[in-house]
């Protein structure tokens, strides 16, 4: 495909011929955006589309419902080294994506190829829509914008749906378990990790791991699906408002040393996948 230029895509543009859409037999929806995009602003434009409502589910049947973005596949285009110096940290201005918005009612099996990966053979790999409720600091709030308003009292703290995403892997036809798995829930990845058919990379802990499904098939092999919550700040750095940035907190190792608190403990995930 032709290379356009990063100021070409800066508006997320929407590529002639998308959406393509299919009504199938029994009676569900699926439709298909094709869109170009930075490559440095992919996490944040995934994040604000899943979940979102079918832009053209105008004049739908009403059998269909209502779609929503359940899924996103990235294809990056350029090249994702510095032309000058090779450095793979510095992302040249040509590199972009090529994103894949699939909608359909929230559970709908949308099916996806399989991607044979070099060691974990068959994979399949989608983002999918997450959220956080969190309870804000009562404190911060009052009842009027002057001094002698009344301040919130604890019971009466707002809340807030903080939007998110899932990196969702799932392997077939594995032909066994790892043991190690029932171990691994509520740890972050300690190593560098990347969704393989997705063409996307993860730091060390911006990735906590969930509880996997694990499906025994009739032909005595297995499926596994995987489900990684992703903070790109990082799992065990907390938002530190006298500085306005994701810092690291501390605890009290002995009466004379503090450590860095490791709320989702880093731990080696490569082996057991």
């Amino acid at each position: 495909m032709t290379i356009p230029s990063t100021n070409k895509i800066r508006n997320n543009s929407e590529q002639p011929g998308s959406p393509v859409e299919t009504f199938n037999p029994d009676g569900s929806f699926t439709g298909v955006r094709t869109l170009l995009i930075p490559w440095q602003t992919r996490f944040a434009f995934i994040n604000a589309q899943l979940g979102q409502l079918y832009p053209y589910s105008e004049g739908l049947p009403p059998s269909v419902g209502l779609p929503l973005c359940i899924s996103a596949r990235l294809k990056n285009f350029g090249s994702l080294l510095d032309p000058v110096s090779g450095d793979s940290s510095l992302i040249s201005d040509s590199a972009g994506c090529e994103v894949e918005l699939t909608y359909g009612n929230p559970g709908q099996n949308v099916s996806i190829p399989p991607y044979v990966h070099p060691t974990y053979g068959n994979i399949e790999e989608s983002f999918e829509p997450s959220a956080e409720f969190v309870t804000l600091d009562h404190s911060r709030f009052r009842w009027g914008a002057t001094e002698a308003d009344d301040k919130l009292e604890p019971q009466e703290a707002p809340g807030k749906l903080l939007r998110g995403a899932d990196w969702v892997l799932r392997r077939t036809q594995a032909n066994a378990v790892s043991q190690q798995l029932i171990l691994l829930p509520g740890t972050s990845n300690s190593e560098a990790l990347s969704a393989a058919s997705l063409g996307i990379n993860f730091a060390a802990e911006q990735l906590m791991f969930g509880t996997p499904l694990i499906e025994r098939n009739v032909d005595g092999t297995f499926t596994i699906t995987y489900r990684f919550s992703i903070r790109p700040n990082g799992w065990n750095k907390v938002w530190r408002a006298k500085t306005q940035t994701w810092s690291p907190i501390y605890v009290q190792n002995d009466v004379s040393s503090w450590v860095v608190y490791k709320n989702y403990p880093p731990v080696v995930w490569s082996t057991y996948l």
